[in-house]
């Protein structure tokens, strides 16, 4: 399940769930890359395109998140913006428990 809501570029779609499913599938994908690589366990991705840079990070268990930015902002900043967040998620998780 992916919170919040997503439209595909021109607006007139919701593709939530088809991004939800595709980012589990990553996420699998970089347990299964870092376990057989003896990596331990993966926190985080990032991955820039011609639209955008992505920013996905393991929260936990099955939790993700996931930050999108356009091309202006850095990478680097996109970590640091990823890492704020993620601390803010984590600390409102703890508080749902």
């Amino acid at each position: 399940m992916l919170g919040g809501a997503l439209k595909d570029p021109g607006g007139a779609r919701d593709v939530t769930d088809a991004v939800a499913a595709y980012l589990a599938g990553v996420s699998q994908e970089a347990a299964r890359t870092a376990k057989l690589l003896t990596l331990g366990g993966w926190t985080a991705l990032a991955a820039e395109g011609k639209q955008g840079h992505v920013h996905l990070t393991a929260l936990a268990g099955d939790v993700l998140l996931l930050v999108v930015r356009d091309r202006s902002v850095p990478m680097g900043r996109l970590a640091v913006i990823a890492q704020r967040a993620a601390g803010a998620a984590r600390r409102w998780l703890e508080q749902q428990r």
